[in-house]
């Protein structure tokens, strides 16, 4: 037996990497790892399973608990009397001083390979976690139910967000390896304080998903979903900035096939996402990365762009990096004051009988060097040019679309291909802000006068 999958672990600035740190529900029990303090320590020996102290220490309460002498972690499974419990598996020690209870203080702490379905909460009102060193886990097996890093602020569940922050040598802080099995990353804040190249990555040989973070500071990449060919990867509402200059891209990944969905990267000095083959990246904000090479968006073969707001970027708004132009999807997006083009598909030999209704359906406004880099890719006639920025308030990153005719007005419901197939029509807002129905209530209907109606001979 080892530590069951159901165990949960806790993370907090303030516990201590010799706690115990775990605990399992359906063993029994009382949780004491979300306490800062171990809720017992003392001295024991060790026989096979069994843990003996040498004074009364133990409860009924600790079952489920993780007991450790900072080295090794062992699950509590039974108890037997205050002097004695049984473990999961023996311990490496046959003497030690140990502690049960109380959260850990650093996530390096946790065991270097995961097993899968453990939940590690990390929490985030005790103060920044510090990372010193790479955090690289290898994963459990191939099962079915992920390993999960949720960070909270005071209560499990609130979506909080506490920060990871890199210090000394720390070049990756956030790593999950090839041997992995769809683990995934929330609602944490990545600060790779100048000091690491990379905040998340993924190296996964199974689907992986990181969403609800926030990256910052890094110097190459903020999230590299470097997945190889097969899985999915997901990269959910997330927001990367504030790269240091030399950084290479905001978000960025391998030949697998990803998806980047509701994500904001912005004010970075580096190409907003760089996306490889089969990528879909859908009603994300790529906004203000500057320099002369900072594309909103480098895509590849086969790959989708659809309903983002692309604006302020150094370079093309999306630019088309491949030899040909096979498999791409570009609509509904919104794409403006990028300092080329807005799409640039400059470097591909496009085949014969454009127009191409695979990019067509954006809208464009005052890209430097115009909306497409070449007639041959010309629209269908359902492209949008506008007569000004059509959001609220683009200097405070309000991307919300305005009611100003020729501008946030004619985006408005204007998302192709409005009538569905079968029944039903589809009114979509273009760009990644949708804008939000009038609402009709009860008492204004309630205050409405009507006049009686004039029949003749009444």
């Amino acid at each position: 037996m080892s530590i069951t999958a159901t165990t949960i672990w806790e993370i907090r600035a303030d516990g201590n990497n010799a706690n115990g740190g775990g605990f399992d529900i359906t063993l029994g029990g009382t949780d004491y790892s979300q306490q800062a303090a171990a809720v017992a320590s003392g001295t024991v020996t060790s026989a096979a399973s069994t843990v003996t102290a040498t004074t009364a220490i133990f409860t009924p309460a600790m079952v489920g608990n993780l007991i450790t002498d900072g080295t090794t972690w062992k699950q509590i499974t039974a108890y037997t009397s205050s002097t004695i419990v049984t473990v999961d598996s023996a311990p490496s020690w046959t003497a030690a001083s140990i502690k049960v209870g109380g959260a850990l203080a650093s996530i390096t702490a946790l065991p270097s390979t995961l097993i899968d379905g453990w939940l590690i909460y990390l929490r985030g009102a005790a103060g920044t976690i510090n990372v010193a060193s790479n955090i690289v886990f290898a994963g459990g097996g191939a099962g079915l139910s992920p390993a999960r890093f949720i960070g909270y602020t005071s209560t499990r569940g609130d979506n909080g967000r506490p920060t990871l922050q890199a210090s000394s040598t720390c070049t990756t802080v956030l790593s999950l390896g090839a041997s992995c099995w769809a683990y995934t990353i929330e609602n944490l804040i990545i600060d790779c304080n100048n000091v690491a190249n990379i905040g998340i990555t993924y190296a996964m040989t199974y689907p992986a998903e990181v969403a609800y973070c926030k990256v910052i500071n890094f110097k190459q990449y903020g999230i590299n979903l470097n997945v190889p060919s097969g899985p999915l990867a997901t990269c959910r509402q997330c927001e990367v900035t504030a790269g240091e200059s030399g950084a290479t891209a905001g978000i960025t990944g391998g030949t697998s096939a990803v998806m980047v969905d509701r994500c904001w990267v912005h004010d970075n000095p580096c190409v907003g996402i760089v996306a490889n083959l089969n990528w879909i990246i859908q009603r994300c904000r790529i906004t203000n990365n500057t320099g002369a090479s900072s594309d909103g968006i480098q895509t590849s073969y086969g790959s989708a762009v659809l309903d983002c707001t692309i604006h302020g970027n150094g370079r093309d708004g999306i630019n088309y990096t491949q030899v040909y132009a096979i498999g791409v999807n570009y609509r509904g997006n919104i794409i403006t004051s990028n300092g080329r083009y807005g799409m640039n598909f400059s470097t591909a030999t496009l085949f014969p009988g454009g127009p191409y209704r695979t990019w067509d359906n954006n809208a464009y406004y005052n890209n430097t060097s115009g909306a497409r880099s070449t007639s041959t890719g010309a629209s269908s006639g359902l492209d949008i040019t506008l007569t000004g920025l059509p959001y609220n308030n683009a200097a405070a990153n309000d991307f919300s679309l305005n009611s100003q005719s020729g501008q946030g007005a004619a985006c408005r419901a204007a998302r192709i291909p409005g009538a569905l197939p079968g029944t039903g029509t589809d009114y979509l807002d273009m760009g990644a802000m949708q804008s939000q129905a009038l609402a009709i209530s009860v008492t204004s209907i309630q205050s409405m006068v009507f006049e009686p109606m004039s029949v003749a001979g009444y």
